[in-house]
């Protein structure tokens, strides 16, 4: 890239990170789409797939028991598997070939529901649930490698404008700044605000295709079953459009890529250039005379390039120049320990694929990391918090439109008709929606409190709603419209834990095991997930509605215990080598704390001369 494309480039919107944003974002979407697209699809499809022997059972919304709980249970297995699988693929080859991936697994998948079911309606219902299962591995991927990817790119571009102003400052002839010298938001490792942002399009997936549903019911002319294939083949759109996208930010990326080689390579070329004379002048100046010996560079310059065409590998160069000591000043070693930490966070974020993870690299290292005692306790705190909100929320959420049936008494009982699923619908889009200013509260809230004390809080606001539910169900029982009002006042509390729960772990773990780390809390989630599809419809056929209500307020107490005693205030430790169970050394940047990692960019004193750093070859 020519100086004056570099110049250029560095005005220039950084639309690598827009399009990353936009991945995870409808990757999200996709999540819930899916998720929710059988729970409705399974009522339409009840009118011409009838497993029951007395087709007006089936239009009442009786099915054969194995039918609803294992369509439901199977997609959360799936994604169980594709958590842990991909969730360690994100570690090993990188975060974004390994979400290309799992988001082409759930765009086919979701396009073989729609299409391959055929014969019997027992042939249909297994065909189905044989592609959800496959369709769930897809979408349990997305769930690990969107929350990091959207919380370390977000980083990686606010590093990368700190790089672009620190590049104009030099064009105006201005005093190079140090953008390592200061705490800020480019200090970042990860940003959970944008991995939050990016899960609140989970929202507007959920509300989809029940928003799909009703619109069919003003169409009769479309057939019931070119409906629910509609529902559930839908689920391919998001996943290939942000596929495409993927390849679009690779292109991005690789123009980025190309202005940082070259800012650095004129940033070191210009610093290392004003070091070697202001240690040449110490040195004169303590030799008592001018023209003094030279000082020496440690590396020429002319090896710059090597640094990005071996990005993959974890060796340094020392680049400095010798003098007696405390004559550093501000020159390369303070201006560029801060520009290559930075360029380091930015090149590896971008890169299509990646094996810079100890994962890769140690053998042995996750099993390491595993039994390391301080990764389990923070997985207690991101994996046991997950399963217990999973557990109340899939359990009451995924048959939001039985649940809503149910406190209707509707007079028809054809579920299946226009109207019903209208009436069904219409409340469950409302229902859904709360999910919105639910999210957008928590991402405000999460700008002044930390995630555990809202986790607490969310999941003691969870108790309060259950156990109102619970006492107030048989009072309100002739006025519906309030026990709905409760209904979606529980699932604005259900939100803000579900934020929390799917941020923590990308806070909570460092780098190189933290997909890996994320993919088994995410699987903890999904196993309750499959607890609360197999355990609560039973559960509340043979007891009641009010007996699921106070156990989820009971196990929601638990989650809130749990997040008091397990997770942990403190900023992410600084030695994250450590934490993984490996002694790397790699450069890096931590959430919160806004230090170098202790070894990466060593001081002065430590290197062969004042101004020497390191830089990843």
């Amino acid at each position: 890239m020519s100086g004056q494309a570099t110049s250029t480039y560095a005005n220039e919107r950084n639309w690598g990170a827009i399009v990353s944003s936009l991945i995870t974002a409808i990757g999200n979407y996709n999540v819930q789409y899916n998720f929710q697209a059988i729970s409705i699809a399974l009522i339409v499809m009840s009118k011409v797939e009838c497993t029951q022997t007395n087709p007006l059972d089936c239009q009442q919304g009786h099915q054969e028991s194995w039918v609803s709980g294992t369509a439901g249970a199977t997609v959360f297995a799936g994604a169980i598997f594709g958590q842990l699988t991909m969730g360690y693929a994100g570690d090993i080859i990188g975060r974004n070939l390994a979400m290309t991936v799992t988001l082409s697994i759930a765009a086919v998948s979701a396009l073989f529901s729609a299409v391959l079911p055929t014969g019997s309606a027992s042939a249909v219902y297994i065909t189905i649930i044989i592609c959800r299962f496959l369709l769930g591995v897809g979408l349990g991927g997305i769930y690990p490698l969107s929350a990091i990817k959207a919380a370390e790119d977000a980083a990686a571009a606010s590093s990368l404008e700190a790089l672009k102003k620190q590049s104009k400052l030099q064009q105006q002839g201005g005093k190079a700044a140090n953008v390592g010298s200061e705490e800020s938001d480019s200090d970042k490792d990860v940003h959970a605000s944008s991995a939050a942002k990016a899960f609140f399009w989970q929202a507007p997936g959920a509300m989809s295709p029940w928003i799909l549903a009703l619109i069919l019911t003003y169409y009769p002319s479309v057939s019931t079953n070119t409906r629910w294939r509609l529902l559930l083949g839908l689920g391919t759109v998001p996943a290939t459009l942000a596929i495409i996208l993927s390849f679009i930010e690779v292109r991005l990326n690789k123009q980025q890529v190309e202005w940082l080689e070259d800012h650095l390579d004129n940033l070191e070329s210009s610093q290392i250039q004003e070091d070697a004379h202001l240690a040449a002048l110490a040195h004169a100046m303590q030799a008592g005379h001018d023209g003094a010996a030279s000082p020496v560079l440690t590396q020429p310059v002319a090896h710059r390039r090597s640094r990005t065409r071996t990005s993959s590998s974890n060796s340094f160069i020392s680049v400095g120049t010798s003098g007696t000591a405390g004559t550093t000043g501000t020159g390369v070693g303070t201006v560029l320990s801060g520009q290559s930490l930075s360029y380091y966070s930015v090149r590896s974020s971008m890169s299509f694929h990646s094996t810079r993870s100890i994962l890769a690299t140690e053998k042995g290292a996750l099993k390491a990391a595993l039994v390391k005692s301080d990764n389990r306790r923070k997985l207690i705190a991101t994996g046991g918090g997950w399963f217990l909100y999973d557990v109340c929320y899939y359990g009451v959420a995924l048959f939001g439109g039985q649940i809503l049936a149910s406190l209707e008494h509707p007079d028809d009982d054809n579920v299946t008709s226009d109207i019903n699923i209208r009436t069904t619908t219409q409340k469950e889009i409302l229902a859904l929606s709360m999910a919105i200013p639910g999210c957008l509260a928590s991402i405000y809230l999460l700008s002044r409190i930390s995630t555990k004390r809202l986790q607490i809080y969310g999941f003691l606001l969870i108790v309060v709603c259950f156990v109102l539910l619970a006492v107030l169900t048989e009072p309100l029982k002739d006025n519906p419209n309030a026990l709905y009002a409760l209904y979606c006042t529980l699932l604005f509390a259900l939100t803000i834990p579900n934020v929390t729960t799917y941020i923590l772990p990308a806070e909570t773990f460092p780098k190189d095991i933290r997909s890996t780390f994320n993919g088994i809390s995410a699987a903890c989630g999904k196993a309750g997930a499959v607890v609360g599809a197999y355990v609560f419809g039973p559960l509340a056929a043979a007891t009641s509605y009010n007996f699921v209500f106070y156990s989820c307020a009971a196990i929601a107490l638990l989650g809130a215990v749990i997040s008091y005693v397990y997770i942990d205030d403190a900023p992410l430790s600084d030695d994250t080598s450590a934490a993984a169970g490996v002694d790397k050394g790699l450069p890096m940047r931590h959430a919160g704390s806004g230090s170098t990692h202790k070894g990466a960019m060593t001081s002065a004193s430590t290197l062969s001369g004042p101004s020497s750093l390191k830089l990843p070859l």
